[in-house]
Protein backbone atom coordinates (compact mmCIF):
# COMPACT_ATOMS: atom_id res chain seq x y z
CA UNK A 1 0.00 0.00 0.00
CA UNK A 2 1.58 3.34 -0.85
CA UNK A 3 0.60 6.46 0.33
CA UNK A 4 -1.77 9.36 -1.05
CA UNK A 5 -0.86 12.66 -0.96
CA UNK A 6 -4.63 13.68 -1.06
CA UNK A 7 -5.49 11.89 1.99
CA UNK A 8 -2.53 13.45 3.94
CA UNK A 9 -4.29 17.36 2.87
CA UNK A 10 -7.98 15.69 3.77
CA UNK A 11 -6.55 14.68 6.83
CA UNK A 12 -4.37 17.75 7.92
CA UNK A 13 -7.48 19.54 7.56
CA UNK A 14 -9.51 17.04 9.79
CA UNK A 15 -6.81 17.47 12.30
CA UNK A 16 -7.83 21.50 11.86
CA UNK A 17 -11.14 21.83 11.37
CA UNK A 18 -12.12 18.89 13.42
CA UNK A 19 -15.20 17.77 11.10
CA UNK A 20 -16.00 15.32 8.70
CA UNK A 21 -18.49 17.50 6.90
CA UNK A 22 -16.43 20.84 7.24
CA UNK A 23 -13.20 19.00 5.53
CA UNK A 24 -15.87 17.60 2.57
CA UNK A 25 -17.43 20.88 2.00
CA UNK A 26 -13.91 22.70 2.14
CA UNK A 27 -12.78 20.05 -0.43
CA UNK A 28 -15.98 19.58 -1.96
CA UNK A 29 -15.82 16.11 -1.80
CA UNK A 30 -18.40 13.81 0.04
CA UNK A 31 -17.87 12.89 4.07
CA UNK A 32 -17.56 9.21 3.04
CA UNK A 33 -14.30 10.38 1.06
CA UNK A 34 -12.77 11.99 3.99
CA UNK A 35 -14.37 8.56 6.05
CA UNK A 36 -11.88 6.54 3.64
CA UNK A 37 -9.16 8.70 3.64
CA UNK A 38 -8.27 8.43 6.85
CA UNK A 39 -9.19 4.72 6.93
CA UNK A 40 -6.64 4.45 4.59
CA UNK A 41 -4.11 6.19 6.72
CA UNK A 42 -5.01 4.61 9.85
CA UNK A 43 -4.19 1.30 7.76
CA UNK A 44 -0.82 2.81 6.47
CA UNK A 45 0.69 3.60 9.77
CA UNK A 46 -1.50 0.68 11.89
CA UNK A 47 -2.94 2.90 14.55
CA UNK A 48 -5.99 5.01 15.26
CA UNK A 49 -5.39 8.62 14.15
CA UNK A 50 -8.26 10.17 15.62
CA UNK A 51 -10.77 8.84 18.80
CA UNK A 52 -14.35 8.92 17.05
CA UNK A 53 -17.52 8.73 18.21
CA UNK A 54 -19.98 6.94 16.44
CA UNK A 55 -21.63 9.64 14.80
CA UNK A 56 -18.03 11.13 13.75
CA UNK A 57 -19.14 14.36 15.39
CA UNK A 58 -16.51 14.78 18.36
CA UNK A 59 -13.25 14.10 16.43
CA UNK A 60 -10.44 14.76 18.50
CA UNK A 61 -6.18 13.62 17.58
CA UNK A 62 -4.49 10.93 19.12
CA UNK A 63 -0.72 11.03 20.13
CA UNK A 64 -0.49 9.49 17.03
CA UNK A 65 -2.89 11.39 15.07
CA UNK A 66 -0.79 15.04 16.45
CA UNK A 67 2.53 13.48 15.49
CA UNK A 68 0.95 12.82 12.09
CA UNK A 69 -0.54 15.87 11.87
CA UNK A 70 2.99 17.91 12.96
CA UNK A 71 4.90 15.83 10.16
CA UNK A 72 1.99 16.56 7.65
CA UNK A 73 2.13 20.07 8.08
CA UNK A 74 5.82 20.15 7.48
CA UNK A 75 5.43 18.30 4.11
CA UNK A 76 3.08 19.96 3.11
CA UNK A 77 4.88 23.56 3.57
CA UNK A 78 8.05 21.87 2.30
CA UNK A 79 6.08 21.33 -0.96
CA UNK A 80 4.70 24.45 -1.51
CA UNK A 81 7.96 25.95 -1.10
CA UNK A 82 9.05 23.35 -3.66
CA UNK A 83 6.27 23.85 -6.13
CA UNK A 84 7.04 27.94 -5.79
CA UNK A 85 10.86 27.58 -6.18
CA UNK A 86 10.81 25.54 -9.24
Amino acid sequence: MSLNLRDLEYFYQLSKLRSFTNVAKHFRVSQPTISYAIKRLETYYDCDLFYKDSSHQVVDLTPEGELLAMRTNEILSELNHTKKAI
